[in-house]
């Protein structure tokens, strides 16, 4: 509807907030003589509205009247001048020419990466994706590319369609989960969904002033998600509908992290929508002919709606004065009364009545790499912890695989000791040497030191999932290097991520740090320091802060004259250093 230049005119339309109105052209008549009006004057015909015109004057000149666009919004009349509706209009064409030359530049690069980055396709990936189109009807297979620029599974291409796929996740998935991955893929090709996202990108680009219609664009692309999922389920097994909730948990735990191409469909688009998929998948239902027919009629509607307007008034009405509401008086913000800071007590003295109160149980133990990691269910969620792991109150002290048990200390009591309770515990998954060493790696670092922790999609649905949903979760994260908690509480989700081998990327970045301070002599070694910033305390009175502040900015400054001068032995050194830090900005100072 939105692309439609067009609209049939009818009496009424409720969508139609305004109207143009056309005023109706005056009669002109030529002007009268002073001979003409004297003798309308004593038939009693003529009474001239005018003072009568002098004797020695000229006809009258017809007065050319400045025109407007009139327009009229709620009963209040505006009148618009042509030249700032064609400064907008320009305006307006400027801003559709740059997003259709920013689209057509991203469609390009993406061209471009997906050729320099693709890899070799695995015979099982092919096979199983070969199967999708016979199962779901596609008569055209569409290619298959493997490349490290996507996070999740993709599809792309309106004229030439192409499932993308990451690095290494086929690896990690059975053939009951990689044949769900590739049917939902399939699915959006079998719908047609490329083509619907890229008319819903067309209307952006056409409205791109308009911020509803950006906003539209993005609830249609979670529905599209939603009416994927349903595809798939409705030509698989009904019965095997958990299964598929559980495949996207794993590939959303597994996801390296959202896809940044433009004019790709993937499997977890819209992460915040997690809930409502998960919600859904539990409770599909077939298609039936009343809802059907329900969902037709609306959509019916709406097109009836979209594609119609009042029609146009021939004359426009006396304009209505525009009457402002009352100015409202300010808010002002008191501070909490006696009532308002009891119920805050009371609910602070709930919560921590709530954690004491916690129940843990260890459901696995092992180690990783040389790191003691066990997987501990608190109140039923499980989680996954090292040494020093916080639990709400509570804290991991120590992780005793020799004698399967965990230590645990809450403030204010005895230490808690948690044996292994399962009958059947949970395997920790193996990583070899070369994953190791690749998390190792510098790039591997960056990634790690820049993870900010858990989906806020995935904590919010933590408690909806199983045990073993759960569990192939945390496993997944175990094996990029992480671990990962989320303990639901009444007041919201506590979600928390960290490295899993702090202690070894401590000991790399620390190697060419104390190679580059080796190298400075005693002169450039007392201006530098350490390369750390001296911290400033807020919570220092006033005149302390302001020496603090003065202290850093001399600090920071006697660092840069030392990197200024550094000789090309020791910038390389330094460079070195830099290149093993997130965000590889020579001129940060990090710990």
């Amino acid at each position: 509807v939105l692309l439609i230049p067009l609209r049939v005119p009818v009496p009424v339309n409720p969508l139609s907030l305004g109207q143009l109105f056309q005023a109706p052209a005056e009669a002109t008549r030529p002007p009268l003589t002073r001979p003409q009006i004297l003798t309308g004057l004593k038939d009693g015909t003529v009474i001239p509205a005018v003072p009568l015109p002098a004797i020695a004057s000229t006809p009258a000149q017809p007065v050319t009247k400045k025109s407007y666009h009139r327009f009229k919004l709620f009963g209040a009349s505006f009148h618009v001048d042509p030249g700032i509706v064609s400064t907008l209009g320009l305006i307006w064409a400027g801003g559709v020419a740059g997003f259709l030359l920013l689209r057509g530049w991203a469609v390009v690069r993406l061209r471009r990466k997906l050729h320099e980055s693709r890899l070799p396709v695995e015979l099982r990936l092919a096979d199983e994706v070969k199967r999708g189109c016979a199962a779901l009807g596609i008569a055209r297979m569409p290619g298959i590319t493997v490349t490290p620029e996507v996070g999740t599974p993709a599809v792309c291409g309106l004229l030439q369609p192409r499932l993308l796929f990451p690095v290494g996740l086929a690896d990690t998935l059975s053939a009951a989960e990689l044949r769900w991955v590739v049917w939902h893929e399939l699915g959006h090709l079998r719908r047609r969904d490329l083509v619907a996202q890229a008319l819903l990108q067309l209307a952006c680009v056409v409205h791109w002033f308009n911020p509803a219609v950006w906003f539209a664009a993005r609830v249609a692309r979670h529905d599209c998600e939603l009416a994927c999922d349903d595809f798939v389920l409705r030509h698989a097994d009904p019965e095997t509908g958990d299964d598929y909730g559980r495949t996207l948990l794993k590939v959303l735990g597994r996801a390296a992290g959202r896809n940044r191409l433009p004019a790709t469909v993937g499997i977890v688009e819209g992460k915040r929508q997690l809930m409502k998929r998960i919600v859904m998948i539990a409770d599909f239902r077939p298609q039936t002919v009343g809802r059907a027919l329900a969902g037709a009629c609306m959509l019916a509607a709406l097109i009836l709606l979209g594609v119609t307007r009042t029609a146009v008034a021939q004359s426009a009405p006396p304009s209505m004065p525009v009457r402002l509401p009352p100015p409202q008086p300010l808010v002002n913000f008191l501070p909490p009364s006696a009532e308002q800071l009891a119920e805050r007590a009371a609910m602070q003295v709930e919560r921590e009545k709530w954690e004491k109160e916690l129940v843990f149980e260890v459901c696995g133990l092992g180690n990783l790499r040389g790191v003691p990691v066990a997987l501990i269910a608190v109140n039923g969620n499980l989680v996954t912890a090292v040494q020093g792991t916080r639990l709400l109150r509570a804290s991991v002290l120590e992780i005793d695989v020799e004698n399967s048990r965990v230590t645990l200390n809450r403030p204010g009591e005895a230490n808690l000791i948690v044996p292994l309770t399962e009958v059947n515990p949970i395997e920790l998954p193996e990583i070899d040497d070369r994953t190791m060493e690749r998390r190792l790696s510098k790039e591997g670092i960056r990634q790690m030191q820049e993870f900010r922790g858990m989906p806020s999609e995935l904590v919010m649905v933590w408690d909806k999932i199983n045990r073993e949903g759960q569990t192939e979760v945390l496993l997944s994260y175990l094996r990029s290097g992480h671990v990962v908690g989320i303990i639901p509480s009444p007041w919201g989700g506590h979600g928390y991520a960290r490295g899993l081998f702090n202690a070894q990327i401590s000991e790399r970045l620390r190697v060419p740090r104390d190679a580059f301070l080796a190298s400075l002599t005693p002169e450039q070694k007392a201006d530098y320091g350490t390369g750390v910033e001296m911290a400033i305390r807020f919570t220092d009175p006033p005149a302390e802060r302001e020496k603090q502040v003065a202290a850093a900015k001399d600090g920071r400054e006697r660092q840069e004259r030392v990197i200024a001068g550094l000789t090309p032995a020791q910038r390389a050194l330094y460079d070195e250093w830099q290149s093993w830090l997130p965000g590889n900005n020579p001129n940060q100072f990090r710990r």
